[in-house]
């Protein structure tokens, strides 16, 4: 109780002192963010360099200087990388939500329509496959793992690129999306 009553008797002091008019708990604050630490304390001071920390927040008055992720920012290269991440979805979601950019509208049409056809392709292949005939199935199990093959590449270039903020167009789609985006095709 002594150390509160010495508390208390600075804080009169200290408001008697000051024009301005200060609460208790401002005043605490104030006495708490400005007291050095002890010599002999036992504890280290905590590195106020790092203020990344999970559920930080600044004191009040202060301003974080933590940007974060925003995928639409730096002419739109993050978005159309995300156009690509859900493979013909996340293009399909990124047409619908009508992005402005150019790019973006590029690479999500590309996605969509690259990954759309390779889908039906491989409806088609495994549809193929059960039917139990057996040249027809030796060719469709070859045909079933090249077209893997091309998708994983021409996912990888479409990534890469689009996050790097380029216009490469992949075999077939790519021209198809082009239009798309200079306006000569015109989804309704």
């Amino acid at each position: 109780m002594n150390s509160y009553n010495s508390q208390r008797q600075q804080y009169q002091d200290y408001t008697s002192q000051s024009s301005d008019s200060i609460d208790l708990q401002q005043y605490e604050r104030q006495q708490f963010y400005s007291t050095p630490p002890m010599a002999n304390s036992p504890i280290e001071p905590i590195n106020q360099s790092y203020q990344q920390q999970q559920g930080y927040m600044p004191p009040p008055g202060q301003q974080s200087n933590y940007a974060g992720f925003n995928p639409s920012e730096l002419g739109g290269a993050g978005a159309a990388g995300l156009c690509y991440i859900g493979f013909w979805l996340t293009g399909l979601l990124f047409l619908i939500f009508g992005n402005q950019k150019r790019l973006v509208r590029f690479h999500a049409m590309q996605s969509l329509l690259f990954f759309g056809g390779y889908t039906i392709m491989m409806i088609f292949l495994i549809k193929l496959i059960d039917m139990d005939l057996f040249l027809i199935k030796g060719f469709a199990i070859f045909a079933l793992v090249m077209i893997n093959i091309i998708m994983c590449v021409g996912w990888f270039v479409g990534v890469i690129n689009a996050f790097q903020g380029k216009y490469t167009k992949l075999p077939i789609v790519g021209e198809i999306a082009e239009s798309y985006v200079n306006g000569n095709i015109h989804l309704k």
